[in-house]
């Protein structure tokens, strides 16, 4: 804190009066010359500033710092969305500056002028164009019909149409059904010709069988007959033969 004695007039400036207070016609708030000098033996001054040093020193000072370390929080707080606000700046700069920097700007601003007359050619040929086309929906429309009735018109030809197209969907319908049925008939025929056919291989083997069965009756009833005939043919030439067949008996000799 600062003392007492340095709260005194000791600049070069502070010079005190010649005459007393108590001499003269002047009111004087202190014993120097200039008022910015301080008697310093008044007691109300030093309260005051003793107030101001306490108020400066204690409070207003903790206050300062206390706002600087909230003010700091806040910007570490956000530190990220400022970022990406100074970035956001540094992108627009960027968007809105020509390509090339001086004296190369001069082919930038050459290409920017190439773009706007392109862009207004463009413009220009689209609206004569879309001009064109109404001048002509207008010569086309002129003396026939209104808006209101060509539309109506426009609607019953739609309307047509369409029941065209569904009539000509129903007949190509019907003769794909038609051509299916055609199809399966077909082979329905084909297959009953198959089945008679069967049927008449069936009966021809049928006639074969028995025929055949009749052949081998025949050739049985003959060998059977065969048989017998050599049987009786046998017994009377074989009687003759010493030892007699499948036999060691020895037959008695009898002349011829």
């Amino acid at each position: 804190m600062t003392p007492v004695g340095e709260l005194k007039g000791t600049e070069p400036f502070c010079k005190t009066w010649e005459q007393k207070p108590s001499e003269g016609t002047m009111c004087r708030v202190s014993n120097y010359v200039d008022g910015r000098c301080s008697s310093g033996i008044a007691f109300w001054p030093y309260v005051i500033v003793f107030q101001y040093l306490l108020l400066l020193k204690l409070i207003l000072l903790t206050i300062l710092f206390a706002l600087f370390s909230n003010t700091g929080s806040k910007f570490s707080a956000e530190s990220n969305t400022l970022w990406k606000l100074q970035r956001y700046h540094l992108v627009i700069k960027f968007s809105v500056s020509l390509r090339l920097p001086p004296p190369l700007n001069i082919f930038s601003l050459l290409n920017i002028l190439y773009q706007i007359s392109d862009y207004i050619y463009t413009w220009i040929q689209n609206l004569l164009k879309n001009k064109i086309e109404k001048e002509l929906d207008t010569i086309t429309n002129e003396g026939y019909f209104s808006g209101l009735e060509c539309n109506y018109w426009k609607q019953l030809a739609k309307d047509y149409y369409d029941k065209e197209e569904y009539k000509k969907k129903e007949e190509e319908y019907t003769q794909k059904e038609a051509d299916i049925i055609g199809k399966l008939l077909d082979d329905v025929n084909l297959k009953e010709d198959m089945i008679y056919r069967a049927k008449s291989q069936i009966a021809q083997l049928e006639a074969d069988i028995g025929y055949t069965h009749a052949h081998l009756e025949t050739l049985k009833y003959r060998k059977k007959n065969n048989e017998e005939q050599k049987l009786s043919f046998s017994l009377h030439s074989l009687s003759r033969e010493s030892p007699y067949p499948r036999t060691k008996i020895q037959r008695f000799p009898v002349p011829r």
